[in-house]
Order: C-alpha cells, then structure tokens, then sequence
C-alpha cells in the first residue's frame, strides 16, 4: 500500500474509531495520574511487557472493534513499523483475530537496534461474531544489542491521542 493510500485509510478508520480512542487513552490517563481503572480495562505493566486491554461489553459490533484495530496497525506503520503476522486462530470456540508489528528492518541496521516501542501485538477475541476483549501490547527487549524502548506513555499519546511522532 502507498504511503498516500495509507493516510487515507487511517483518516477514514480515524473518524470511525475516534470515540473509542479516546476512551482509551482517557482510561490510561486517569490509571497513570489515580491508578484507578474502571469500565472492563485492564493495563499491562510486566518488565518487558506493556498495553492495556479492554473487556468489551455486550451487544457491540465486531465491525467496530476491527476497524478499531486496523486503524491501530495502519497508525503503525506511519511511525516504522512493519506488519509481520496477521492471523485468526480458532481456540475452544473462541477466534483470536491478531496483528504482529515490529519496527522496520532499516531501524534495526544499527548497533545498538532502534526498538521505537518494542513489538506490538494487537488482539480481537470473539465468540459467534460477538467481540468479547481486545488487547494492545508491546513487549521490548532490554539488552545491549538494543536501544531503550521509548516510554509507553509517549506511545499512548501517538496511537490514541493522535499526537505526532518523531523518529
């Protein structure tokens, strides 16, 4: 896909999944300045592991939370990332809709590797057509052969908050 055609994509998702957007940046804002969580999301903070997840209430349509989703992997790789993996995966009746992204292979070329944020691996489970819980997460390395991961609050910003990024 262009990068012209990509920025079309993103703007038209963008207007389709503003509000949910700002919900979550919104739950991750009140989490990092209360620690208070509420409304089904949970955040991921593990050494090497970070997102934040949300259980998705009934009666929501799965078209909304796949446009969701395209339009986080889209966002991506404006900011150099590549799409490594995309798959469903049947598990227990349950399908497990997935994005894998890490930072282009020309960010890697250097030594120490530019990691930007770490991998990102994005989720949509579902259960009959009916979403159940969606996750967004990074995980990083933090070794020599790479830089440090930029902070996940900056990546919040970018992805959700539609604020700009510079490599």
């Amino acid at each position: 896909m262009e990068r012209e055609d990509s920025i079309d994509l993103v703007t038209t998702l963008h207007e389709k999944v503003e509000p949910i957007l700002l919900t979550f940046y919104n739950q991750f804002i009140s989490y990092t300045i209360e620690k208070i969580i509420k409304n089904g999301f949970h955040i991921i903070n593990s050494p090497g592991i970070r997102g934040i997840a949300k259980d998705i209430e009934k009666d929501e349509s799965i078209e909304k939370w796949t446009s969701f989703l395209s339009f986080i992997c889209e966002k991506h790789k404006q900011i150099g990332y590549v799409l490594k993996v995309q798959d469903e995966k049947d598990k227990n009746g349950k399908i497990h809709s997935r994005y894998y992204l890490k930072p282009s292979i020309k960010l890697q070329m250097q030594n120490p590797a530019e990691q930007l944020y770490g991998n990102v691996t994005l989720e949509l489970i579902s259960k009959n057509n009916n979403p159940l819980r969606i996750k967004c997460q990074t995980t990083y390395y933090s070794d020599r052969n790479f830089k440090e991961v930029r902070p996940f609050k900056q990546w919040m910003a970018i992805i959700f908050n539609n604020q700009p990024f510079n490599l």
